[in-house]
């Protein structure tokens, strides 16, 4: 068995060192995640409060049934990140601008089923609860306003999916912390028992604007 001509030498490899871009985006996550954690944590007892449980429970109802919209999205966002990723690494400006506007294209025709959708429930809020005058046309105007802050939401979020492809979570976690300090002061400083659900209505269309 043939011997090594010399002594085997072992080198030290400098340790492996996150870079500044990596450390900066989960800080922001992070940080904007657990900040919106202690804004709903403050926001729903006040808001409770204010409303009482009758409107709070209206809210809530009509709140979840705009949740079910996060079916529109059908899974694009991650599209646009992954390809804006791919793309901007080749310098492929041309082809970033096609899957954007491809993209927002269908999130415009998925914005108007919502707010056909939310049309549809306008006419049927007599049904979907025992509301009376004046409360009903609040709840109907609540519901128009929530189908077309999911419109103008849905092809905002495309630009959101840009950021996440050119791994700027720093730019688009610091919009979302931002969003949720000023919808915290609005809704502190806005926010009446009277005309209250419609109130909320308007300061979540405003954030989303």
């Amino acid at each position: 068995m043939s011997q090594p001509d010399g002594p085997t030498v072992f080198t030290l490899q400098p340790p492996i060192t996150m870079p500044n871009t990596v450390k900066r985006n989960v800080l922001f996550s992070w940080g904007a995640h657990a900040f919106a954690m202690l804004v709903g944590f403050f926001l729903m007892p006040y808001v409770l409060n204010v409303l009482g449980d009758k409107q709070y429970g209206s809210w809530v109802f009509i709140n979840s049934l705009a949740g079910y919209a996060s079916l529109l999205y059908v899974g694009f966002g991650e599209t646009i990140s992954r390809y804006v990723a791919k793309f901007h690494s080749e310098g492929n400006t041309k082809r970033i601008n096609e899957v954007v506007s491809l993209v927002l294209s269908i999130y415009l025709g998925m914005g108007l089923i919502a707010l056909l959708g939310a049309m549809t429930l306008c006419w049927l809020a007599p049904v979907l609860s025992n509301w009376e005058d004046p409360q009903l046309t609040e709840v109907r105007w609540v519901i128009l306003i929530l189908g077309l802050n999911i419109f103008i939401g849905l092809s905002g979020s495309v630009f959101g999916g840009v950021l996440l492809g050119l791994r700027r979570f720093d730019l688009e976690r610091g919009i979302s912390f931002c969003s949720d300090i000023l919808r915290l002061i609005m809704i502190v400083v806005f926010l009446r028992a009277e005309y209250g659900l419609l109130t909320i209505a308007l300061i979540y269309f405003v954030i989303t604007l």
